[in-house]
């Protein structure tokens, strides 16, 4: 487990399949090992499309993603398996800067280490912007009994930028406890301004329970969302949660066949049922 991946099983159970979009997604290997897949988004701006390719050589090397979008961005991401603890990566992305957006082009080498039951680390330069120095590190403080300690820090060089020091962007700490029924964690955001506490229950193979609190330090408030999943049959997941902000979510997913799965998603805000803020999903995948 990475310093990312605290709270990440809670974080799924609760968004995953909550997705208020109209979409329409394909997915389609060749026998030559490429998958391919072509994504379609209706929204009230328009459509948004992509369409993304990835395949994994036996050598080890792998291209992750290769992902053309309608709105002028690339995306390309590719990755070395060493051996089974070290793995090298590269990510790179460009293309038209909409005002507004938060996307950017950057340019990352990276590299994961990983000794089982011991520590994790993860580190990348982003050679593009700073050049922008990213790593974490997590130590296994328990053995078995799975309990972690993680500090992460981004630390921008300013090398770019003559008349600008070099700057701390980010640094952060966490704590998680993690076996085969539940999983508990805590961990900061935004240099330690934002707390977020989570939760997983594995009741039993069809029962999910998870809670996720969220508290910033700096301005004394929280919010909180809990939520569940149910899976009557192997094909048929049921999910819903609830926010602090009174804002209830239902979701439907179901694998129709082996080459078709639909998500049904609905939110209402539960103080005003005849708001217009409403919101509803629909999504199709399919695959051959």
């Amino acid at each position: 487990m990475f310093f990312k991946d605290f709270g990440r099983s809670t974080a799924d159970l609760l968004n995953d399949d909550f997705s208020y979009k109209r979409k329409l997604k394909i997915k389609l290997p060749t026998p030559d090992g490429v998958t391919w897949t072509s994504e379609g988004e209706l929204s009230s701006k328009g459509v948004m499309a992509k369409l993304a390719a990835k395949y994994k050589h036996p050598s080890g090397i792998s291209l992750d993603k290769l992902e053309f979008k309608s709105d002028g961005r690339v995306l390309g991401e590719a990755s070395l398996d060493v051996d089974s603890k070290l793995k090298l990566w590269v990510s790179a992305e460009d293309g038209r800067q909409d005002t507004g957006k938060p996307i950017k082009s950057h340019g990352k080498l990276g590299v994961e280490y990983v000794s089982p039951g011991i520590l994790s680390a993860l580190s990348d330069v982003d050679v593009v912007n700073g050049p922008t120095v990213n790593g974490s590190v997590v130590v296994n403080l328990a053995g078995k009994r799975g309990l972690l300690a993680g500090f992460q820090a981004t630390y921008n060089t300013q090398l770019d930028e003559k008349d600008q020091k070099p700057e701390f962007l980010d640094y952060n700490v966490g704590l998680a406890k993690v076996n085969t029924s539940w999983e508990a964690s805590v961990r900061s955001y935004h240099k330690m301004s934002n707390l977020q506490f989570s939760l997983l229950s594995r009741v039993n193979p069809q029962v999910t329970f998870g809670a996720q609190l969220d508290y910033q330090v700096d301005k004394n408030t929280q919010g909180m969302t809990i939520g569940g999943c149910f899976r009557p049959e192997a094909d048929i997941r049921l999910s819903a949660k609830m926010s602090s902000t009174a804002l209830l979510s239902i979701a439907y997913a179901q694998n129709l066949n082996k080459f078709a799965h639909l998500l049904l998603s609905a939110e209402v805000d539960a103080k005003d049922w005849a708001s217009d803020s409403h919101k509803f999903g629909l999504g199709l995948t399919l695959s051959a």
